[in-house]
């Protein structure tokens, strides 16, 4: 019974990986391929860790760069001196 609860959760988190749609295919014949519930919850475990494992690398490769365009976005705006145009006799009033 409690098995057969667990699958069901991880069954549902399943579109929670955001996989592609070749992935997906993966993850449904292997899931095909288990013979009962206590296989199919280990198969999706192990792809749950699976994708744990590839945002952590991401996130260690491309996390500082994401975090400093999300602070610059957050920040004010510097002031602005007048009007801001490649024409000079806008820039000269």
């Amino acid at each position: 019974m409690r098995l057969a609860a667990e699958l069901a959760r991880l069954e549902s988190l399943i579109p929670t990986l955001g996989l592609s749609e070749s992935s997906w295919h993966m993850l449904m014949a292997e899931l095909e391929r288990a013979r009962d519930a206590a296989s199919r919850c280990r198969v999706l475990e192990r792809w749950f860790a699976g994708t744990q494992r590839a945002y952590a690398a991401n996130e260690a490769l491309i996390g500082h760069y994401v975090r400093a365009v999300e602070a610059r976005a957050a920040a004010r705006a510097p002031p602005q001196n007048g009007p801001h145009s490649i024409a000079p006799w806008l820039r000269n009033r």
